[in-house]
């Protein structure tokens, strides 16, 4: 009878190593397959949109009620809108160019326009907002605004306050 809180630590023990505390980490993933995740590389107004969060695959998953989890367009004024969330990992990615006509590429020098409007990256993880830009790079694959198509690709570098959040291999093609 002596023997049974020696093996009931041992169960215990034995069957933690399934529970939630040893979830595979961030840092683990396996690069390649989060890549796999994304979708291609496209022009063609497929409305897709990926993306890596440090290394982990950030596609858009609806959120209720049919909150639009991919949103975006090129209005009368050159304003460009990139917005994509996922409700399952608590992301949402926000980008604004104030004026895409003007837009040299690079996201780290900002653009105002006449009524005080400025370009706007940031994300949002959890409870957790950053717009800090280390570094960040829209490249534009394609503005057709006759067919309603923008297209493109992008890098992204936030600090964090503890380090740096990195948002590479990015890529968006949208019919507005």
């Amino acid at each position: 009878m002596k023997k049974f809180p020696l093996y009931f630590l041992l169960l215990l023990l034995f069957s933690c190593q399934s529970c939630q505390l040893f979830d595979k980490e961030e840092d683990t993933l396996d690069p390649q397959e989060e890549l796999a995740k994304l979708p291609p590389i496209t022009a063609t107004g497929e409305n897709t949109f990926g993306c890596l969060v440090n290394g982990k695959a950030f596609l858009p998953v609806q959120g209720f009620l049919g909150a639009n989890a991919l949103d975006g367009y090129v209005n009368s004024s050159n304003k460009f809108v990139l917005q994509a969330l996922n409700i399952q990992e608590n992301y949402n990615l926000n980008i604004q160019i104030i004026d895409l006509n003007s837009f040299s590429g690079d996201l780290t020098i900002s653009t105002t326009n006449v009524l005080g409007d400025k370009d706007l990256v940031s994300f949002t993880k959890g409870d957790n907002r950053y717009d800090d830009l280390i570094a960040g790079e829209l490249n534009i694959i394609k503005d057709d605004r006759d067919s309603s198509i923008i297209a493109g690709t992008f890098t992204i570098t936030f600090d964090t306050g503890n380090g740096e959040l990195e948002i590479s291999e990015g890529r968006f093609d949208l019919k507005y």
